[in-house]
């Protein structure tokens, strides 16, 4: 026999002597056994009391700060690199500091209100932060109390369906086929001139040039493979002790590609295999100074940098670079499944998707094209 009461569920016996309750709330179901159906209703208001109050569950009370230092241990082995020093930092630099201190469970959204409203006002830092920084913070307290609840250290978790600041993307550097011309001109007889050549018609990202190595070069055939990416390690180092980077796998499998290189690049490849003295492993690519790795800071700042002010072009993040390349190349009239192939997206969407202004403007080209026809006839 089952019994249903306004706002609190259904509530049936399972067998003699045990009842069970039970209501959803916004999708998650939530259940309470008793000996009798008053007391299985009691249990489960309370369960419902708690979830809507966000206390916590179960075990000792527990600052938000300890629980953060847990979640990031339990968690750092699951993580890419980059995305666990992300969480990392957010927590070090900014949570902790704030928040650390409250019990987990008796955080709140006004908590994160509060907590917001500083980090964009400076408050703590003299800083303040931009809505993107913010969005990343909050993503790693939704994250982290989204583990709370699922080993019942909280009932809820606050910061799902937080409004937080959305993520500010800053305007591209694109540069022309005029102003890529010139970035390679200036790279003539650079000891990098190849990297440079190879990113400026391949779009291929710093990382995977970076991780680049002899062995998945062919230069017989004019073509390389994508096998590897460099990284980071979980203590946000890039290169270890006798200078070789760390290596991951592209993030997604459309990653691992093979590239066919323009004549070029070919030609400007080759010559750097020969000036290394031809070698048929090692990295491909690495400091004219040291001879050791190229770190992504250290490439950016000793090597792009200097570059595009050879080259008279305006400062510009490297992963810019990429973007220019496939602009011009759906510009160019390529297809766009041939763009996505060549830069590694895992699907075409997701081309059209960061180039929809550039699509745009093909698909004005084809409307017009129709448009001929009828005027021809």
């Amino acid at each position: 026999m089952s019994r249903r009461t306004d706002g609190e569920g259904t509530v049936y016996e399972l067998k003699p002597g045990c009842w069970r309750a039970q209501r959803y709330i916004a999708g998650a179901r939530f259940s309470a056994y008793g000996a009798t159906a008053r007391i299985a209703r009691g249990k489960l208001a309370e369960k419902v009391k708690a979830h809507e109050a966000g206390v916590r569950v179960s075990g000792q009370p527990q600052k938000f700060g300890d629980y953060l230092d847990t979640w990031l241990s339990e968690t750092k082995n699951s993580l890419k690199p980059s995305a666990y020093l992300r969480n990392e930092y957010a927590v070090r630099l900014h949570i902790k500091p704030q928040l650390g201190q409250l019990r987990l469970s008796e955080l709140s959204r006004g908590d994160l209100t509060s907590f917001y409203a500083g980090l964009r006002a400076g408050t703590w830092t003299g800083r303040p932060l931009s809505d993107t920084s913010i969005h990343h913070v909050h993503a790693t307290i939704r994250a982290a109390l989204s583990v709370a609840v699922l080993t019942s250290r909280v009932a809820v978790n606050i910061a799902a369906g937080y409004p937080a600041p959305r993520m500010t993307h800053r305007p591209k550097v694109l540069l022309d086929k005029a102003e890529l011309t010139r970035l390679v001109a200036a790279a003539e007889g650079d000891p990098l001139e190849a990297l440079w050549v190879l990113l400026a018609t391949t779009g291929m990202r710093q990382g995977e040039a970076r991780g680049l190595y002899w062995d998945t070069v062919d230069l017989s055939l004019g073509r390389l493979r994508i096998r590897q990416t460099a990284t980071l390690d979980y203590d946000g180092v890039s290169m270890d002790a006798d200078g070789f980077v760390y290596l991951g796998v592209p993030k997604t499998s459309s990653g691992r590609r093979t590239i066919t290189l323009s004549q070029v690049a070919l030609r400007a490849l080759r010559r750097h295999w020969e000036a290394a003295g031809k070698p048929t492993h090692g990295p491909v690519f690495v400091s004219p100074h040291t001879g050791r790795a190229l770190g992504a800071t250290g490439l950016l700042r000793n090597y792009f940098h200097p570059l595009l002010k050879r080259a008279g072009l305006p400062p510009m993040p490297l992963h810019d670079l990429r973007h220019s390349v496939a602009t011009l190349l759906l510009l160019d009239k390529v297809p766009a499944h041939a763009v996505s192939d060549l830069l590694g997206h895992a699907s075409v969407q997701v081309t059209l998707g960061i180039y929809a202004g550039v699509t745009d403007e093909l698909r004005s080209d084809v409307a017009a094209a129709a448009g001929r026809w009828l005027e021809a006839g």
